[in-house]
């Protein structure tokens, strides 16, 4: 069929001539043609083009109503933005309790130690430490009961008492007709009824017939004289060249002696069984 079309073709144009007149009345229809397209499309594109921008006016419009009605841009993200925001409540904590922290290690630390503070401290603790006067409504009363005031034993006490308590003395001696132990700071009468040389040799139940306190701060007869009132005797003793304040009391005497004379510090306070 294809070959008796084309001798069909053959047949009908085989007397026509293609020259040069029908060749320009082609083009010319061709520019005409081209001619019309461009004035057509130079008309209609500005229309088109104000078209296009009107609807994308009034549908951005329409976008920012409706999207202002729901709730704003990115409305669909609400959930989002409160999970957002509950982890950002709980991060503050945290940092409220970190900076107090660092604060209260600034507070914490100390100021400097004022001197004044400090030398007035010494001061203080001096005055406190001080004893108070040996001679005072206490050594009157335990004097009467035979104590002398610091010495927990008392005139009548065995030896066999004081050596358990203080131990073999530093030295034996004798005063006065009695025999003496020694120990630091205080010193015990005895009568031993034995000869000077077997004075260490005394009994267990031998008596103490007095104490003598040998005292490490200085003390003063006045201070004596306030509690006890005058002595019944106040001079020096020829015999040991001696200074001695005697009182008399109930049961016992009481004795100061020193060196020198009423005014000098006390060397020795003594308690003497009176019988």
């Amino acid at each position: 069929m294809k070959n008796a079309k084309e001798e069909l073709l053959k047949d009908e144009l085989a007397d026509f001539e293609f020259n040069a007149k029908m060749e320009n009345r082609v083009l010319e229809g061709i520019k005409t043609t081209k001619k019309r397209t461009y004035i057509t499309t130079k008309r209609f594109l500005p229309v088109v083009l104000s078209a296009c921008l009107i609807a994308l006016f009034f549908g951005g419009i329409y976008t920012f109503v409706m999207k202002s009605d729901s709730g704003g841009p990115n409305a669909d993200d609400s959930d989002q933005n409160i999970t957002v925001n509950e982890e950002d409540t709980t991060t503050p904590p945290e940092k409220e309790i970190t900076i107090p922290e660092e604060e209260n290690d600034e507070e914490t630390i100390e100021p400097e130690p004022n001197t004044e503070q400090q030398e007035e401290t010494p001061v203080t603790e001096e005055t406190e430490v001080v004893d108070p006067v040996y001679f005072d409504q206490e050594f009157v009363t335990l004097a009467e009961q035979g104590f002398l005031k610091g010495i927990p034993f008392q005139v009548g006490t065995t030896v066999g008492e004081i050596k358990a308590h203080y131990g073999e003395p530093l030295e034996y001696g004798a005063i006065e007709g009695a025999f003496t132990m020694v120990y630091e700071g205080v010193a015990f009468f005895y009568y031993a009824r034995v000869e000077y040389d077997e004075r260490v040799n005394v009994k267990d139940d031998e008596l103490i017939t007095g104490i003598r306190l040998i005292p490490k701060e200085e003390l003063y007869l006045q201070d004596m004289k306030t509690a006890l009132g005058e002595p019944t005797y106040e001079g020096m003793n020829d015999m040991n060249n001696t200074f001695v304040a005697q009182f008399e009391m109930d049961h016992y005497i009481l004795r100061a002696r020193n060196d020198s004379g009423a005014d000098a510090p006390l060397k020795y306070v003594d308690i003497i069984n009176k019988n």
